[in-house]
C-alpha cells in the first residue's frame, strides 16, 4: 500500500509501483538543461528505457550521470542487460493542467542475471 507521507513530499518510491526491482535495459539516450523553454545543447543526464521483468512494463528512468552505463555497440551485441537502480523514486508534478510521472534514480548498475531468470522477448 502507498504511504501518503511520500505523496505529501512529491516522491514515491519505485518499489510501491513495482514489487520487484528486476529491469533489462532496452536502450537509452541523453537529457537535455531547457532554458526559458529552449533546449540547449548542455546534457543532464541519460533516460534508460527498461524491461519491469515481472509486469513487463516499459519505462523509461533519467539518471543524472552523463556517460552511459554501456556503449550502444555493446547493448547491441548483448542480448540482455540486466540493470538495477540506486534510490529509484517516482516524481509527480503539473504539466498542461495535468498530472504527470516522471522516473528518476541516483544512479545505475548492471547486475548479473540468474540463468532461470532470462527471458526471450522478441
Amino acid at each position: 500500500m502507498m504511504r501518503i507521507d511520500f505523496l505529501i513530499a512529491g516522491k514515491i518510491p519505485l518499489q510501491d509501483f513495482f514489487h520487484d526491482t528486476k529491469f533489462m535495459l532496452k536502450n537509452f539516450r541523453p537529457f537535455f538543461e531547457y532554458k526559458n523553454g529552449v533546449k540547449t545543447e548542455k546534457i543532464l543526464g541519460i533516460t534508460y528505457n527498461v524491461l519491469e521483468l515481472n509486469s513487463l512494463e516499459l519505462i523509461s528512468i533519467k539518471v543524472p550521470n552523463v556517460k552511459p552505463i554501456v556503449t550502444m555497440e555493446e547493448l547491441a551485441l548483448k542480448v540482455h542487460f540486466r540493470v538495477a537502480f540506486k534510490a529509484p523514486c517516482v516524481q509527480y508534478y503539473v504539466h498542461n493542467g495535468r498530472l504527470a510521472l516522471a522516473f528518476r534514480a541516483e544512479d545505475i548498475v548492471t547486475v548479473e542475471a540468474e540463468e532461470e531468470e532470462i527471458i526471450e522477448i522478441c
